[in-house]
C-alpha cells in the first residue's frame, strides 16, 4: 500500500525575486557584452566579437530557463516529510519523523539570513542550517536528533505544521 500524502506544496520564484534577479542577470549580460564591445573597438583588429556574444547569449538563455523552471516541492506523507529543489535534485530527500527532534514556524528573511534564495547554508547564529527556499518569509525549521536544522520556506505555514503533526501522530 502507498504511503498516504497528507500535504503538498508546490513553489517557484515568483513576484519582486523573479523581477530582481531577471534584473541582475540582465546587468551582468549587459556589462559582459559592454566589455566585449569596448575590447573590439579599442583593436579593431581582433576582428568582430561574433563568438563571445552567441556564448553570452545562450548563457544568459540557459541562466533563464533554469530560473524559470526551478521549483520547490514539498510532501509530508505517512512516512516523513519529502522535498526537493528542481532541476537542481532529481529526486526527494526524507525526513524521518523518527529523526526529528522539534519542528516549529520561524520568521526569516532569505537575503538577509541565507544570502538569497535556493538551496543555502548558514553555518553560524539563530537560522544556522540548510535552507530551502524560494519566497515568502516564514519556513518550518525541523531540528534532527543529530543537532542538524533545516529550514523549508513555505507560503502555507500553518498548514504544512498541521499536517507535519497529523501525519507524525500517527506513526
Amino acid at each position: 500500500m502507498a504511503a498516504m500524502t497528507h500535504y503538498t506544496e508546490t513553489q517557484g520564484l515568483s513576484g519582486p525575486i523573479l523581477a530582481a534577479t531577471l534584473f541582475l542577470l540582465t546587468l551582468a549580460e549587459a556589462g559582459a557584452f559592454a566589455a566585449i564591445l569596448y575590447e573590439y573597438l579599442r583593436r579593431p583588429s581582433l576582428g568582430a566579437p561574433v563568438a563571445p556574444f552567441i556564448v553570452i547569449g545562450v548563457a544568459g538563455l540557459i541562466s533563464l530557463l533554469f530560473l524559470l523552471l526551478t521549483r520547490l516541492f514539498i510532501e509530508v506523507r505517512d512516512d516523513g516529510i519529502h522535498y526537493r529543489l528542481g532541476p537542481v535534485e532529481f529526486g526527494f530527500r526524507r525526513i524521518a519523523f523518527a529523526d526529528i527532534a522539534q519542528v516549529e514556524l520561524v520568521d526569516y528573511s532569505a537575503l538577509r539570513d541565507f544570502g538569497g534564495w535556493g538551496k543555502r547554508y548558514r553555518f553560524w547564529g539563530k537560522h544556522k542550517g540548510i535552507c530551502y527556499t524560494l519566497g515568502g518569509d516564514r519556513a518550518l525549521a525541523v531540528t534532527l536528533t543529530s543537532g542538524k536544522r533545516i529550514f523549508l520556506g513555505t507560503r502555507r505555514p500553518d498548514e504544512l505544521l498541521a499536517a507535519v503533526y497529523a501525519a507524525a501522530g500517527k506513526g
